[in-house]
Parts: C-alpha cells; sequence; structure tokens
C-alpha cells in the first residue's frame, strides 16, 4: 500500500496554528537519497491567491487503490507573507505565530536539495483564521 505524506493546519488561539504533519517512511528514503537536508516548515498567507493545481495533474488519480490529492504548487514565492520554521528530522508537529485575522494560510514542509531549491513535500488545505472565544468569555 502506497502511503502519502501529509500536513495539517488548525487555529490554536487568535495569534498561533497548530502544524502537524507525517512524512512517509518511502517519501523520507527518497529524500535522503536525493541529498535533500534542511526540513523546513513554511507558514504563507494566500489571502486572494490562486492555489492552483501543476498542469497535468488537476484530476484524482488511484495508483494501488490509493486515491491521492494532485500535486500542487509551493506558494512559498508567490504568498503575502512567509515565515519559515526549521524542523528537527524526526519531528512531526509545530505551534507557529499567526500574525493577522481574516486572512488564509498554508502550510508547508519541504526541503533544500543539494543547489538549494526548494522541494515541496506536501501542503496542506488552506486555514482561514477567526476570532476564538475562549470558554471562560462565553461564561458570564
Amino acid at each position: 500500500m502506497v502511503q502519502d505524506s501529509r500536513i495539517a493546519i488548525a487555529p490554536r488561539n487568535d495569534t498561533e496554528a497548530y502544524v502537524c504533519w507525517d512524512i512517509s517512511p518511502q517519501q523520507r528514503q527518497d529524500i535522503q537519497a536525493q541529498g535533500k537536508t534542511g526540513l523546513t516548515l513554511y507558514i504563507c498567507d494566500v489571502t486572494d491567491c490562486c492555489l492552483e493545481y501543476k498542469k497535468g495533474s488537476a484530476e484524482q488519480y488511484k495508483d494501488d487503490g490509493v486515491s491521492r490529492r494532485p500535486k500542487v504548487r509551493s506558494m512559498v514565492n508567490n504568498a503575502h507573507w512567509v515565515q519559515s520554521y526549521p524542523c528537527p528530522p524526526r519531528s512531526h508537529d509545530c505551534y507557529v505565530t499567526i500574525p493577522a485575522l481574516y486572512r488564509d494560510y498554508v502550510a508547508e514542509l519541504g526541503y533544500l536539495n543539494q543547489h538549494g531549491e526548494w522541494a515541496l513535500v506536501t501542503q496542506s488545505l488552506p486555514l482561514r483564521m477567526y476570532p476564538i472565544q475562549s470558554s471562560t468569555s462565553q461564561a458570564s
């Protein structure tokens, strides 16, 4: 069975989000074999950006019976704002700062290859940040 790498971003409070990811063992091996280093998490403000799929991969496809999302293009160079977080090789989650509410954010996980080029491993679905009411402010 083919395993995909995946990532998700969820609001924690008005200024932070929780990001968790899983890189498949096969993809980890492929990344190491290609000489890519420096696992990095990018948080990108993609409000009003076109989140398009790479040409020719817009439809769902199946491989070994596993349905996967099409590959998407990295938003690192097209976002309004980008913050990077270096990640230890075996890490799988972290909290990140979100600078503004009512904006759309995407989390990207990737590596740099030996030429310093960004290689996207996985990208989250967009998250729209709204104010979060705490349970203490609701009780009155």
